[in-house]
């Protein structure tokens, strides 16, 4: 207790996303988008298979990567690359990524 969790925003995925600079795949599923890297990738991390991954935003696109706030299963999924999706990886605090 005491401790402030980070922030996070929800993410699932309907299909296997090729992981960035590696011969793995990332399992279609759920888990959270940690960061837009500098690079154009996306650090998720899944809720099966554990740990962070970096995907890119075509294999995010093919993949049908989709984002919510953390926690709040009231708000709607949005396509990574719409406008109000961009605005919540905006606001993630920098550095977040563990």
């Amino acid at each position: 207790m005491g401790s402030t969790p980070k922030v996070r925003l929800d993410a699932r995925w309907n299909r296997d996303m090729p992981v960035f600079g590696s011969t793995q795949v990332l399992p279609a599923g759920s888990g959270w988008l940690r960061a837009m890297d500098a690079d154009g990738t996306y650090t998720v991390q899944s809720q099966t298979v554990g740990g962070y991954v970096r995907v890119s935003q075509d294999d995010a696109d093919a993949g049908g990567l989709e984002l919510r706030p953390g926690g709040d299963t009231a708000a709607p999924w949005l396509p990574h690359r719409s406008p109000e999706a961009v605005q919540l990886v905006s606001e993630l605090p920098a550095g977040d990524v563990g």
